[in-house]
């Protein structure tokens, strides 16, 4: 609003001034930024006769073509209400916002679940998405008897982010079996304090050492959720 109203001053007293023809069309504001420190400075050429409530404020150029920079009490006015209402605008959107976190703050326990299922989601998906083409096979999953100890055996398995490394051929299956020491085995407290791993030889000797499990690790997700994973036999 109080844009329109300097606009509708500007109008006015062009109609005034003189030469009228040469200020409307060399009639400029400057400073017309909301974050500029001088707001809304008239400039009109040296030529142009200004009112007695104009007062200058500053120049640029020299001789017929210098500017004079101008204030007035109406632009001053309206400039302190323009400025007024950027403020208000600025804290009324400040106000908003701390609103808007208050309320996703105050729901933080389920964006942390969202989080970690969409984390979860993106992970198995990946994993869903790789073991695609031929070589793999699905999990043979079977009941533990009472007096038996749980474990996972995995023969010739090869980790998915090697399979997919150039050079990949070159990497031979690792072959272990996992067994689980706990009362109850969950997946996600699957650690290295956890379990114990018992490598079968490998007839190159080369082959993935004691103290990293990832490639267990990912066989078992994979066999967690039925999906298919490369390996010979599990």
């Amino acid at each position: 609003m109080q844009r329109d109203q300097l606009e509708q001053h500007k109008d006015e007293m062009c109609a005034v001034l003189t030469p009228k023809s040469l200020v409307r069309t060399s009639w400029k504001y400057s400073g017309t930024d909301l974050d500029s420190k001088d707001k809304y400075i008239i400039e009109l050429p040296i030529g142009v006769t200004v009112p007695t409530d104009f007062w200058m404020v500053g120049k640029r150029g020299k001789g017929q073509k210098q500017i004079c920079k101008y204030q007035s009490a109406v632009v001053q006015e309206l400039v302190v209400s323009l400025e007024q209402a950027i403020e208000a605008h600025k804290e009324r959107k400040t106000q908003h916002m701390q609103h808007v976190f208050a309320r996703f703050d105050a729901k933080r326990n389920l964006w942390e679940q969202v989080k970690h299922v969409s984390a979860m989601l993106d992970a198995l998906g990946s994993l869903a998405n790789f073991c695609g083409p031929p070589g793999y096979c699905r999990p043979q999953i079977l009941e533990c008897p009472p007096d038996a100890t749980p474990c996972i055996e995995i023969v010739q398995g090869r980790h998915p982010c090697v399979e997919s490394t150039p050079g990949s051929s070159e990497f031979l299956p690792k072959s272990m079996q996992v067994i689980i020491i706990t009362p109850q085995f969950k997946l996600p407290e699957l650690r290295n304090d956890l379990a114990q791993m018992k490598q079968k030889s490998n007839s190159s000797g080369r082959s993935l050492p004691l103290h990293a499990p990832e490639p267990m690790h990912s066989c078992a997700i994979l066999a967690s959720t039925g999906m298919q994973r490369l390996t010979r036999e599990n």
